[in-house]
């Protein structure tokens, strides 16, 4: 399919956040704190990536080699909200990298690398999870709910680095 390989260095930027899990049987509903925020990846061939999680409930592995692969071979696939994700990833941060403009659009007041990284992993593990998960941070908190309110469906982009054709033959040298 073509597309990038790294390994994750793990969870560098981040703050907290609260989930909730409705309780069964009867049982009352049980809340767990966790980390919230982005991870770090090295590149094959050089360079550094950040990336997050959409997958809450099965946790990375640090040092593990992880590979770009399509939508539909991700539990993204089945996802209707997998456009939404794509969105928030477009429209935060770190690809919004200016934080009191962040800020500013999303009515949050200042926000910090931590609290806005925070804040985009809360939003979207409400579309890749259904979760019902809460940013610790104020300010992260106005963030997720900016951008859950705001996300509007994009298409799957392409594959990051791909061979065409797929195969080529031909004399070693020529």
């Amino acid at each position: 399919h073509g597309g990038a390989a790294a390994v994750l260095d793990g969870l560098k930027t981040f703050d907290s956040a609260v989930l909730r899990v409705a309780g069964k049987n009867g049982a009352p509903d049980r809340t767990q704190e966790l980390p919230a925020g982005l991870f770090e990846m090295t590149v094959d061939g050089g360079g550094k990536l950040k990336t997050y999680c959409i997958d809450l409930h099965n946790p990375t592995q640090d040092q593990a080699k992880y590979l770009e692969t399509p939508w539909a071979e991700t539990s993204l696939g089945g996802n209707r909200n997998a456009g939404k994700i794509r969105w928030i990833l477009q429209h935060s941060y770190p690809q919004v990298d200016d934080l009191a403009a962040l800020a500013d659009a999303a009515g949050t007041g200042p926000l910090t690398e931590r609290t806005a990284a925070a804040g985009t992993q809360v939003a979207i593990w409400r579309y890749s999870d259904d979760a019902d998960v809460t940013a610790s941070d104020k300010q992260a908190e106005k963030l997720a709910d900016w951008l859950e309110r705001s996300a509007r469906g994009t298409k799957e982009p392409r594959a990051s680095l791909t061979l065409e054709p797929a195969a080529v033959a031909g004399r070693a040298g020529e």
